[in-house]
């Protein structure tokens, strides 16, 4: 049986500890998310993603090589493959691949530490790496684009966009060399493939950000004892229609991001 992990859900563990800025790159929000039922993205999370891809198709030459919404498929090891859709995927005349990777929010928090101070965030980056490395290729973009909202519903946006370039085993951004590998953003995928190889879950995570409340998986995970539960106990439960995961919450524009006109 084949599993799919998703690039874009990654956390870099700190020792024996998932430190969880969002519930999705949490190593035991992935193995509930192949274990137990799923629950549909929000709709405006989706809806802002999809602003956020139509801002950056506009930026693009005309005459360029662009593939959007490409399927993506790489085969690891065993029965693990990692499966998504790279957001743009652009082919110049001498065959040189270039990803870009697209980013949306209106976190105001996003916009003072990721578009003002130029902090990208673990996550994005090794999705975007996780891409560079499968096709092969050293050079991508992540786009991070801002919203904010009108109280009468005009939209403003605020993009920045990060040049991702792989020098050996080296990660740079805008040119400037970066704390994590190349070898250190790819073995999370080795860490991920042991989390749902063992018999027991990974330990719980330290939420940052209060972010596990959040989670579709929460109850199921607060209720495991003593941070460990068999796989077996998860499949037998998930057929018998016992663990059902909560909806995910809603999208929430907060009103301090919302600008009077």
């Amino acid at each position: 049986m084949t599993t799919k992990l998703y690039p874009s859900s990654f956390s870099i563990p700190q020792g024996d500890t998932t430190f969880a800025n969002y519930y999705s790159n949490c190593l035991r929000y992935q193995v509930f998310r192949n274990t137990l039922p799923k629950s549909d993205i929000p709709l405006g999370y989706k809806a802002i993603g999809e602003l956020g891809e139509l801002a950056v198709s506009h930026r693009f030459p005309k005459d360029a090589n662009i593939k959007r919404e490409e399927s993506f498929k790489y085969q690891l090891q065993g029965d693990f493959i990692l499966s998504g859709r790279v957001d743009f995927l652009e082919t110049l005349e001498d065959g040189t691949v270039i990803v870009h990777e697209v980013k949306s929010t209106s976190s105001r928090a996003q916009l003072t530490n990721c578009i003002n101070k130029g902090i990208v965030q673990e996550a994005h980056l090794g999705q975007l790496v996780t891409y560079l490395n499968a096709y092969n290729t050293h050079l991508g973009y992540l786009h991070v684009n801002y919203f904010h909202f009108t109280r009468d519903l005009n939209i403003g946006i605020v993009p920045r966009t990060f040049e991702i370039e792989l020098k050996n085993n080296a990660v740079y951004i805008d040119g400037q060399i970066h704390d994590l590998s190349v070898s250190d953003i790819l073995g999370y995928w080795d860490l991920l493939q042991q989390a749902h190889e063992g018999d027991e879950l990974p330990p719980a995570p330290v939420s940052k950000f209060n972010v596990c409340k959040n989670c579709p998986f929460y109850q199921v995970c607060v209720e495991s004892p003593k941070d460990k539960i068999e796989f077996n106990r998860l499949i037998d439960c998930k057929e018998e229609g016992e663990l059902e995961p909560k909806p995910a919450h809603p999208f929430k524009l907060n009103l301090h991001n919302v600008r009077r006109s």
